[in-house]
């Protein structure tokens, strides 16, 4: 987990922090399509917020950001 070394001593508000800060990126990267001619299907950065998400927080904190970050993602 990257995490671990960008916080050292990690607490509850820490966490909550990094959960917060990875939901709004990952909403904000929803937003960033790369259109592909093959598919009308288009690459969204969500992919890519995700997959970070994941390696930098671990599998339990990810778990946590991923539906708000979804959530947030939504168009209304």
């Amino acid at each position: 987990m990257l995490a671990r070394h960008w916080v050292p001593e990690r607490s509850l508000l820490s966490d909550a922090g990094l959960v917060i800060a990875f939901s709004l990126f990952t909403g904000l990267m929803a937003h960033i399509a790369i259109p592909l001619r093959f598919t009308p299907v288009p690459i969204t950065g969500q992919t890519f917020a995700v997959l970070l998400c994941g390696a930098a927080l671990g599998a339990a904190a990810a778990a946590v950001v991923l539906p708000a970050g979804c959530r947030l993602s939504r168009n209304r």
